[in-house]
């Protein structure tokens, strides 16, 4: 009920329908509203329904629902019968306070949706693009399963341990299917110095401490830290941002003195702002803060202080997962002060003004403006802790320094953390929901003695040093579910300190030269992929699998190296794309290559060889065609001619060259490796138009390793010829494609002339034979010079 008194407002109400008509089992958007709105911040009109008549007389009803703030309000509907609905929208009428006003009940026209048996046909669709080349049209919304970002170090990875080999998984992205190179950049001073100091390189960048972090893949953009950061122990004091562009290298900023962990992609619903905000974080900055850039320019753009929880933090850093609308959610435990805390984003928006309700009723978003005052950054500072969600006492297992109280893994909605002394590496194995409550506890007796583990797809993993083997857990239950057999003695007693639970399978590199694919159900080796025979170089005899592994698209990337490399830096190591299913080598290149992420259909990693970060995906290409310009008579045969060439801004107008020898290829453009003495180029189409305006196929030339094609043919009527040369693209180059015209004049009728007395057929012969009888002689010599 509500008072009759004060005014009375009659409210126009209104209710939208489309598509109409629609086809069966076709999804329709119903719109309703009222005018004038409600009159008061955050009121709205309560109890809108909307009642549908089917076509066969019965009824049905959506809601009753209160409105938003602007007095609106959607459903989605799904017709399942042919013929007419009727809906008409009812509201029993409102009292606002505010202003002392009566919104009178009322009801809307009668719509009539009319269902039909064929739907009505969408937008238009683009088709996937050969590669992503920029950033991508909003229009293009089939694209987004494949431009997935990468936000932080082993994004989407099923493991959350130490060192700088994690590694990762992103089910949004294309991979790159060939060792083709777009660009590398330089990170540091790298190579090889010589002289005095002989054989030893500059140090390389992989121990611990690594180049190339976090790294943030984005908007068609890279952003790492500019000094080498752990993927824990990453103080980001004392640092610096890059930004690259993802398809050049080029940098389009740079920002001193500041330093990144996180990106993120928060989903404002906000009427006047809606749609994805873009930032990067720093949640490990120094003075006890928190800082927020935008990715744009690295703009300051927040600052959040009075941070009051900290984690354990030795090895194993605060870890991190994204909640539905982009929300970062940190979970910190404490095994000092035994403590787990959950803090979010989003509640540190809307706690902190950020995120609020307007005057108006309606949802804003939005920070302090940002500016300079002379030369200091103006940003606004706001309350850390009012972004806490929950703190919750937790029980006293903090046993020891080596592994510290702290989280391994997130996954499946559940936290495994894990604690040991420096004698017991595991002490105790603890999985908590995310409302940080306890569901089981393994003490030592019960738990892999290994800080090795992996977590994915239903599963917690631990790989056990001593039998060289891993053991999979129900990560609900904690109950036994498997133990993989064990790998190669006696070096897969070590492995990568990274893995990764993707597609089914755990992928785990160790130091018998094996990157292995186990079957997540029954722990059975799937396939394992062999390094190769290192002979003298390594004392393992092979190479050990180190970096890695990453997982997109059906393929895992891996590199051979070492935890913490010796100098001079062994010879060797390569980084290998393997299919996931197969196991079977898709493509390898040499590189001493931490491996940081797969995103936006390219591949990043950071060399130790040279201290650059390269990026591997496929680029452009140019293709260009000449025929003779000078009139040709018919008869006469003509050479089409041109050529094939990579256009990625770090080998551009060289000659474009087959994915199967792609690797040997960029080792020679970009690591001064000797030049392939047998590359093969790729395959070029010839067609052509003829004067009759028939378009057909001549011929396929295959490019050598100059980068040019030709082919040799006769035009067969005369006229005008357009001809097209297409190279239709390859897995480490986009399709182009050149076209130029030709002419070929009619070939006069033979006529003889007037006084012509033919010559007798022995003439002829006679004639035929000395010429051919001189063509021997001359090949003879020819031949008897050649041997001398």
């Amino acid at each position: 009920t509500f008072a009759q008194t004060g005014a009375t407002i009659t409210v126009a109400l209104q209710l939208a329908v489309n598509p109409n008509p629609t086809g069966v089992d076709q999804t329709v958007d119903i719109i309703i509203w009222g005018q004038p709105i409600p009159p008061g911040s955050g009121e709205v009109f309560s109890d809108f329904t909307v009642e549908i008549t089917k076509p066969g007389g019965s009824t049905e009803n959506l809601g009753p629902v209160d409105s938003w703030p602007v007095g609106a309000y959607a459903f989605r509907y799904t017709p399942t019968e042919l013929g007419e609905y009727q809906l008409v929208l009812d509201y029993p009428g409102d009292y606002f306070s505010s202003e002392d006003q009566t919104y009178l009940a009322g009801r809307s026209q009668t719509v009539t949706l009319t269902v039909q048996e064929d739907p009505i046909p969408g937008m238009p669709t683009t088709p996937l693009p050969e590669y992503i080349d920029d950033i991508v049209n909003t229009e293009n919304r089939e694209w987004s399963d494949i431009v997935g970002s990468w936000m932080m170090t082993y994004y989407d990875s099923t493991y959350t341990g130490y060192g700088d080999s994690g590694g990762g998984y992103n089910p949004y992205s294309t991979a790159p299917r060939s060792a083709h190179i777009k660009w590398a950049v330089p990170a540091a001073t790298g190579g090889l110095p010589g002289g005095e100091v002989g054989t030893v390189g500059v140090y390389s960048g992989l121990s611990y401490s690594s180049y190339g972090n976090p790294p943030i893949i984005m908007h068609n953009k890279l952003f790492v830290n500019t000094n080498p950061t752990l993927g824990h122990f990453r103080s980001t004091a004392g640092q610096g941002i890059a930004c690259y562009d993802l398809q050049t290298g080029e940098e389009l900023w740079r920002r001193e003195g500041a330093g990144i962990t996180h990106g993120q992609h928060y989903h404002s619903y906000s009427p006047g702002r809606p749609g994805i905000f873009s930032f990067l974080w720093d949640t490990h900055g120094y003075n006890n803060r928190w800082y927020v850039y935008d990715p744009f320019d690295g703009s300051l753009e927040m600052v959040f202080e009075n941070i009051t929880k900290t984690g354990t933090q030795w090895w194993w850093e605060d870890a991190v997962v994204y909640g539905p609308n982009g929300d970062i959610y940190v979970y910190i435990l404490d095994g000092y002060a035994n403590e787990l805390t959950m803090w979010n984003s989003t509640k540190a928006f809307w706690g902190n003004g950020i995120h609020y309700i307007g005057s108006d009723g309606v949802e804003r978003f939005g920070w302090a403006t940002q500016g300079f005052a002379g030369e200091t950054e103006l940003s606004t500072v706001y309350d850390w802790e009012k972004g806490i969600e929950w703190t919750v006492t937790i029980p006293d297992r903090n046993v020891g320094w080596h592994t510290p109280y702290s989280i391994f893994g997130i996954s499946d909605d559940v936290i495994i953390a894990k604690s040991g002394t420096a004698g017991n590496w595991i002490d105790w194995e603890i999985a908590y929901d995310m409302q940080g409550r306890e569901i089981w506890a393994h003490d030592i007796t019960q738990s892999v003695q290994s800080f090795y583990n992996s977590v994915g797809e239903g599963v917690t993993a631990a790989f056990d040093l001593t039998t060289r083997t891993w053991t999979g857990k129900n990560i609900k239950t904690g109950a036994y579910l498997w133990e993989t057999p064990p790998a190669d003695y006696p070096w897969g007693t070590y492995g990568s300190y990274g893995s990764t639970i993707a597609e089914g399978q755990l992928f785990h590199g160790n130091f018998d030269g094996h990157l292995y694919a186990y079957d997540i159900e029954t722990g059975a080796i799937n396939w394992k992929f062999y390094s190769g025979d290192s002979g003298t170089e390594t004392v393992m005899g092979s190479w050990p699998f180190w970096q890695g592994p990453l997982v997109a698209d059906g393929v895992v990337f891996a590199g051979t190296g070492e935890e913490t490399p010796t100098q001079p830096l062994t010879r060797g190591n390569r980084v290998f794309a393997i299919d996931t299913e197969t196991g079977e080598e898709i493509w390898h290149i040499a590189g001493y290559m931490s491996l940081k992420a797969v995103a936006e259909g390219v591949l990043i990693g950071y060399n130790g060889y040279d201290s650059k970060i390269y990026c591997f995906g496929k680029g452009p290409s140019q293709t260009t065609v000449i025929a003779p310009k000078t009139e040709i008579i018919q008869g006469q045969k003509i050479v089409i001619e041109g050529t094939v060439t990579d256009q990625s801004t770090g080998t551009k107008d060289t000659p474009a060259i087959s994915d199967e020898d792609m690797g040997d290829w960029m080792e020679y453009i970009y690591m001064q490796k000797t030049i392939p003495s047998d590359a093969k180029g790729v395959d070029v189409s010839i067609d052509v138009i003829d004067d009759n305006g028939n378009f057909r196929n001549i011929g396929i030339a295959t490019s050598d390793m100059s980068g040019v094609y030709n082919l040799v043919w006769e035009p067969d009527i005369p006229g005008k010829y357009t001809v097209i040369a297409t190279f239709a693209g390859s897995e480490s180059y986009a399709s182009s494609y050149a076209s130029t015209n030709f002419y070929v004049e009619e070939a006069p009728e033979p006529t003889a002339p007037p006084d012509a007395t033919p010559a007798p057929m022995t003439d002829t012969y006679v004639i035929g034979f000395g010429i051919a009888l001189i063509a021997i002689v001359v090949i003879f010599g020819v031949l008897l010079l050649r041997k001398k």
